[in-house]
């Protein structure tokens, strides 16, 4: 006789309480998401990666904080970003991650890691939004380098 193992979906979350007003919200530009991660990131000198989920019309239906980094690299596992977005059902996701050095300009590993999440993305029929450095200034790959984002 096979036995059948149970499993759980766990994911980091952020405490609802402490940011309800974060739910909710529609996203329809990068300055949205600038303004709830610099919340989440102030006063941290270490690199952390925000996941929003979002519904059909980009209102947010959860996030997670996907990763926490050295003071000068996130590297994330697309398995960890995308667990919680196909737990809620999320038709679309933006990534968001903080560069405490305050150099927003993306780096090798940062263009490589938005690739693949937008790949991965695709093949699940979760349209990446967007990925949104920041440091003293904004970077969104969606405003400058859109063919890194396979949607």
């Amino acid at each position: 006789m096979k036995t059948i193992k149970k499993f759980e979906i766990r994911s980091q979350r952020i405490s609802v309480d402490e940011h309800k007003e974060i739910y909710n919200q529609q996203i329809n530009n990068p300055d949205i998401v600038e303004n709830i991660v610099r919340q989440l990131t102030s006063g941290i000198d270490q690199e952390k990666l925000f996941v929003f989920l979002l519904d059909i019309k980009n209102k947010i239906i959860g996030f997670v904080e996907a990763h926490s980094g050295g003071i000068d690299n996130c590297n994330v596992d697309p398995r960890i970003i995308f667990r919680a977005a196909v737990h809620l059902g999320a038709s679309g996701i933006i990534i968001s991650h903080n560069h405490p050095s305050g150099d927003s300009t993306p780096s090798n590993s940062d263009n490589n890691l938005t690739t693949r999440i937008s790949k991965c993305g695709k093949l699940l029929d979760i349209i990446v939004l967007d990925h949104i450095i920041l440091g003293n200034e904004i970077y969104s790959y969606k405003m400058n380098q859109p063919y890194l984002l396979e949607n």
